[in-house]
């Protein structure tokens, strides 16, 4: 099977395809999509798909795999700004919000996955235990955490809640009100005497539980 073409400033086969299948698998599962749909979408033809990934368990494992690495790539990027323990948990914060807001697609494919894993050994449990384990490295080395709770369980709240959040179906959404309560509850949970020194966790309790996750 020889080589697909490459077209200067045109965004790589690869690329697009991957593209293609995580809007698919988000929307119709891994069973309920064929290859030669994605192929359509991306415009190619079968054996170009083909010649990138052999079958569609190999696609969906890279698409899978792709997420948790952008996913962690966004996180990390985010707390490595300058500044103290507090300046890197608020950041935390606003990256998942941005998160929620702007990639509802690989949400809903990681909540599907996790809930309903197709395989022993599910790619998307591995790529968030790996997100888990990195985070919590990340803020143990920097102080966070108390000794009512752990930085591992207060990390697996907040990924927890970003990720209901993001993939929540319309009919759930109103759950959530516009309080912007994800900051808050990182403060509570990863600082040691639960204050911040902007005060954003003065607001009610009732707020609180049903603001951004």
């Amino acid at each position: 099977m020889g080589r697909p073409k490459k077209i200067e400033g045109q965004i790589p086969t690869r690329e697009r395809i991957l593209s293609a299948a995580e809007m698919a698998f988000s929307e119709s599962g891994l069973n309920g999509v064929r290859l030669s749909q994605i192929a359509d979408n991306v415009g190619i033809r079968a054996p170009s798909l083909l010649y990138h990934f052999p079958t569609k368990q190999a696609l969906y494992n890279e698409v899978i795999k792709r997420i948790f690495s952008q996913l962690e790539r966004a996180v990390l990027d985010g707390m490595r700004t300058s500044g103290n323990l507090e300046n890197q948990i608020q950041q935390l914060a606003d990256t998942l919000v941005m998160l929620v807001s702007t990639r509802k697609t690989f949400l809903r494919l990681v909540v599907r996955e996790i809930l309903s894993p197709i395989q022993d050994k599910s790619p998307a449990i591995e790529g968030l235990r790996r997100l888990v384990d990195v985070l919590t490295f990340f803020l143990v080395d920097r102080g966070a955490g108390s000794d009512e709770i752990p930085v591992r369980e207060a990390v697996m709240q907040l990924i927890s809640g970003f990720l209901l959040r993001g993939s929540a179906a319309p009919s759930v959404s109103p759950l959530w009100t516009s309080q912007p309560a994800t900051e808050a509850m990182a403060f509570r949970l990863l600082v040691a005497d639960g204050s911040s020194p902007n005060e954003c966790l003065n607001f009610p309790y009732e707020q609180g539980v049903s603001g951004h996750g």
